[in-house]
This record gives C-alpha cells, sequence and structure tokens, in this order.
C-alpha cells in the first residue's frame, strides 16, 4: 500500500509539476476534474491525495508518538469532531506545531522521503 502510495503522489503530483500540496482543499485530482481512472495521469490509481494524507499521519507518530494520535482523536470525540481548522488547532496543542500552516504546505519531497522510509520499514 505505501509503494502504491508513494507512486500516486510521484505520478500524480510531482510528475505534473507540483511542488507542494494543500490538504485543507479538495484533493487536486478532484478539484481539477480529473476524477475518471481513464483522466488521470498513467499509472495512478488512487487520488494522490490519499498519499500526502498518509504521509501527514505518519510524520506526525514519528515526531511526537502514536499517544498523540490516539489523544487527538479522544478531544475530537469530546467536542463533537469540529471542523478542520478546529481539529488542526487540538492537534497544534498536542504537538507544538502550526499544523494549520503544514496541512496547507505540505512539501511533496518530504511526502515521496516519508513513505519511501516507511514502506522501507515495513519490509
Amino acid at each position: 500500500m505505501l509503494a502504491v502510495r508513494r507512486r500516486n503522489v510521484q505520478l500524480g503530483l510531482v510528475d505534473q509539476g507540483h511542488s507542494h500540496y494543500d490538504l485543507t482543499k479538495e484533493f487536486l485530482v478532484i478539484k481539477e476534474g480529473v476524477s475518471k481512472p481513464a483522466e488521470r495521469p498513467a499509472g495512478v490509481t488512487a487520488d494522490p491525495g490519499y498519499g500526502v494524507a498518509l504521509a501527514f499521519w505518519l510524520e506526525i507518530a514519528q515526531r511526537h508518538g502514536e499517544g498523540v494520535i490516539k489523544e487527538f482523536w479522544q478531544r475530537l470525540s469530546r467536542r463533537g469532531f469540529p471542523n478542520a481548522k478546529e481539529a488542526a488547532r487540538i492537534l497544534s496543542e498536542l504537538t507544538g506545531e502550526d499544523i494549520w500552516a503544514k496541512l496547507q504546505n505540505m512539501d511533496l519531497h518530504e511526502v515521496l522521503q516519508t513513505l519511501e522510509q516507511a514502506a522501507g520499514a515495513g519490509r
């Protein structure tokens, strides 16, 4: 799965000239109207945004531990699953990072590295 997600990011975003990705908006392939498999760049099997989102959570777990993710979900559920900006604020409180800014400007080369490292660790 990690290799597929990485390939989709590479072919669907990086090879198309994108260097950064905004996870606070709709996935680029959907937003640009390329939602049909026949219209995707060759070799892309799913929206590349899924790979970017996976890399985001892998980075959070690597930097802060999986317990932060568990605490984040607990706080979300206690607050009735707020909007995206409020959810980012909660995660910022737990990590000390500006999560909203990070979500808006995901570096795709870092995303590829994160997915590659995770795929290598799973072997």
